[in-house]
Order: structure tokens, then sequence, then C-alpha cells
């Protein structure tokens, strides 16, 4: 199941007139775990479609290794034969999983699975050694199955290498550093407001000052 990297060269996705990421270069090693996380319509779908060949880049190209085998899973499977959504699902990534892809690529793949089949999959995905790419929003599928997080978020995608627990911890302190820059940027602007408001103060009063003695020197000549 080895291959060559898949290249994102300049790869841009927008939808009507909104932008979900532009310009986006990088690299997806063999063996790699990725999980793509973002706000619902920041793209995720679409980017794991795109690596599937059924959608495109608005811009840039995603250069995809010679005979490489890709499995698909989509966020949304039939029910059938007396089966749940979350048995659909478990028996397609069954299936595919027999196919020894090289490349997996799953879309909520717990949206609609019970603790049972929750724990099974886990396991499948563990012992799976190819390329796994997952859009999702399990906090536990991503601690436990990812190695890598790409963020697609402010028209980019970030990539964080570590545990999903060691990314929330990340963002966490730059969201405190963030508040802090925030908060001190905010005091700098009323003390600056304050001091502006003290010299007008100062040169009101002084202005007033000459005036008054100015109309009483008009007043009294001889003064």
């Amino acid at each position: 199941m080895i291959h060559h990297p898949i290249q994102f060269k300049n790869v841009s996705l927008s939808f009507l007139e909104k932008s979900c990421f532009e310009n986006v270069n990088l690299a997806i090693h063999p063996g790699s775990r990725i999980a793509i996380i973002g706000r619902n319509g920041s793209g995720k779908s679409t980017l794991l479609k795109m690596l599937q060949g059924s959608a495109e880049p608005a811009s840039g190209t995603i250069h995809q290794p010679p005979n490489v085998t890709i499995g698909y899973i989509p966020q949304v499977i039939e029910t059938g034969e007396g089966l749940s959504g979350g048995e659909r699902l478990i028996e397609k990534i069954e299936e595919v999983l027999r196919s020894h892809p090289a490349i997996l690529l799953l879309d909520e793949p717990t949206n609609h699975l019970d603790q049972k089949n929750r724990k099974y999959l886990f396991r499948l995905l563990k012992n799976y050694t190819g390329t796994l790419l997952i859009a999702s929003h399990d906090p536990a599928l991503l601690e436990h199955c990812i190695d890598t997080l790409w963020h697609l978020h402010d028209q980019k995608i970030s990539v964080f290498s570590g545990s999903y627990k060691n990314y929330q911890e990340t963002i966490k302190k730059e969201r405190t550093l963030l508040q802090t820059k925030i908060a001190r940027l905010d005091r700098e602007k009323k003390s600056t407001h304050h001091a502006l408001m003290k010299e007008q103060e100062r040169a009101s009063k002084k202005k007033a000052y000459g005036e008054k003695k100015c109309a009483g020197r008009t007043c009294n000549p001889l003064g």
C-alpha cells in the first residue's frame, strides 16, 4: 500500500462567492493519518471528493500517484436489507478494506454509530496501515486514530502534527494570548483616549483663561 506523495499545488476551493481556502500547497505522504476539521460548510467533504476524483478544485492541481487505489466512504450511507445506517456503514468499510486500498477516505464515519460499532470502527482503523484521511468532529476518533490535523479556516488549511488533545491545548493557549493582546490594546486605547481628553481639557482651560485675560485688558486699557 506504499504510494508516492499526493501533492497539492496552489489548490483553491470556493462555493459561489464563498472562498473555503486559497493557494494551498501540501503533501500527503504514505502512511499519514490525517483528520480534516473545520466548521460546517468549510469544504471538508469536498476536499475528500477532490482526492477521490469526483470534484475539482476551483484552481490549482492535485497530483495523484499513478495507479494508486483509493477507498472512499461518503457521509450518507443508505440503509437496506434490514440494516441500520450505522451497520450499513460498517459493512461498507469492511468491503472497502478487503480491497486493500492504499488510501482510505472517510466522511464523518461515526455520525450514526452506536457505542459497539464505534469501538469496532476504531479497531478497524487502528489496524489499517495505509494512508487515512477522515473528515470528522468526533473527539474520540480524532484522539485515538489520527496523528495530523488539517484545520480549514480563514481561507487556509492549517496543519498541526500531534494529538487532538495537544491541538486543543495549543488552540486554547493561542486564544488566551490573543485575548490578552486584545485586552492590552483596549487598555492602551482607553489610556490614550483619556490622555487626549485631559490634553484637550487643559488646552480648553488655557484658551478660556487667555480669552478672559485678553477680554479684561480690552475692557480696562489702563490696566
